[in-house]
């Protein structure tokens, strides 16, 4: 995604372009912009993608793009429980009556999904 593109980025939660922090990702190739209403995640494969609020919180936790979730390969978006957000590797979801956040691990040599 070249300068202007990225700039342009738009969002359902608010502009981007303005009071966000734009940064290459130290662990490989792909940026991040941390925003006033969340934080937008971009690879070359996965396009950009933002993250919010609880899932986003988590996805820090885990260490962001350098984690074994990867990049963001979904917005978030609705649930029939809440939220969530797909990842190269895996997903975090986060239920709303709950509040309770998980994160799914896709395992290529197992089953499709494991929960912890």
């Amino acid at each position: 995604m070249g300068g202007e593109e990225w700039a342009a980025t738009p969002t359902r939660g608010g502009d981007f372009r303005e009071n966000a922090t734009d940064r290459e990702h130290a662990g490989g190739p792909g940026r991040h912009r941390d925003g006033p209403v969340g934080d937008i995640y971009w690879t070359a494969s996965t396009g950009a993608h933002e993250v919010h609020g609880a899932i986003l919180a988590k996805y820090i936790a885990l260490s962001g793009m350098s984690s074994k979730l990867g990049a963001p390969t979904t917005d978030e978006y609705s649930v029939p429980t809440g939220r969530r957000n797909n990842f190269v590797h895996g997903a975090i979801v986060w239920n709303a009556t709950t509040n309770v956040v998980t994160v799914i691990y896709s395992c290529p040599t197992g089953p499709p999904g494991r929960t912890l």
